[in-house]
């Protein structure tokens, strides 16, 4: 494992652990960057949301146990299962970002991605000042990262994928919330449509299906059609709900405000009318056609 590590950018041999950011530590940062990100992008920081954090995350996540298995999937080609692989491996990657970046939201310095996502997709008042009302938000906070924990197992697992070859929306659906199995269309590989992050947003969405037991989209005016394929992942969400009171209950029951939280606060998420990527896949609407 050392030599695999060492092969990555990793120091050789491996630092004792003292809790100080001293010279070599900040020598291995800037070995780790220059090598996965050339002399321009050694900075020797490591900030949340960030590329160097999120390469650190994909990396344990190939060393780790239980890669994406392409004996479960079945009916894709050699690069439709590479494209596949890619994503549930990012999928992970966004996962473990939220999960990171949410529990220090509260000492984020403010304007802040994550502190704006978490209020705007989970009513999360992470800054909340009155004493009682963040005690409130905390507790709130807390049932979600439990489920943001129990989805990001659950992205471990190795559950079937099945190529439907008919064309058209939507582009991936998982069959009530018992079955794992995730039916994918050609759609979810058009480069024209999709990026790497609404791809492993995609996959995130369907597995919170089953691995939340959320059948459907509460909450949404509309039941989720138009209002996610006209919003942006970092928007206020608040009034697209039917209920205001019952809004943070609505969202952790809609596998929508997991993947617009952990896609709005990755590095790669560019809004619409950036002119970054494909306009519908910044939109970060999945198609999912979930089937209670």
């Amino acid at each position: 494992m050392t030599s695999r590590r060492s092969g990555l950018g990793g120091p050789f041999p491996l630092l004792v652990v003292d809790g100080l950011a001293g010279p070599k530590t900040n020598g291995s940062i800037h070995s780790f960057q220059r090598r996965h990100f050339g002399p321009a992008g050694a900075d020797g920081r490591i900030d949340p949301g960030q590329q160097t954090l999120q390469k650190i995350i994909e990396l344990l996540n190939g060393l780790g146990p239980n890669p994406p298995s392409s004996q479960q999937f079945s009916g894709f080609n050699e690069q439709q299962t590479a494209i596949l692989q890619r994503a549930i491996r990012d999928a992970r990657v966004i996962c473990d970002n939220a999960i990171s970046l949410s529990a220090i939201a509260f000492a984020m310095k403010e304007p802040n991605r994550t502190v704006t996502s978490l209020l705007h997709n989970f009513d999360i008042d992470v800054k909340a000042e009155n004493p009682i009302v963040a005690a409130f938000e905390s507790t709130k906070l807390m049932m979600l990262q439990r489920r943001l924990t129990t989805l990001r197992a659950c992205l471990q697992q190795d559950v079937p994928f099945v190529h439907e070859p008919t064309p058209g929306f939507p582009e991936a659906w998982v069959v009530g919330v018992d079955d794992p199995t995730v039916h994918i269309k050609p759609s979810f590989f058009d480069d024209g449509f999709k990026t790497d992050l609404s791809r492993a947003a995609t996959i995130l969405h369907e597995r919170a299906h089953t691995a939340l037991k959320a059948p459907g989209h509460p909450g949404i005016l509309d039941g989720g059609g138009l209002a996610t394929m006209v919003v942006d992942a970092h928007v206020d969400k608040r009034p697209l709900y039917r209920n205001r009171a019952r809004f943070f209950d609505d969202a952790l029951a809609n596998p929508y405000d997991y993947e617009w939280l952990c896609v709005s606060i990755d590095s790669r998420y560019a809004p619409m009318g950036t002119g970054v990527g494909p306009t519908l896949a910044m939109r970060m609407s999945c198609g999912c056609g979930a089937m209670a």
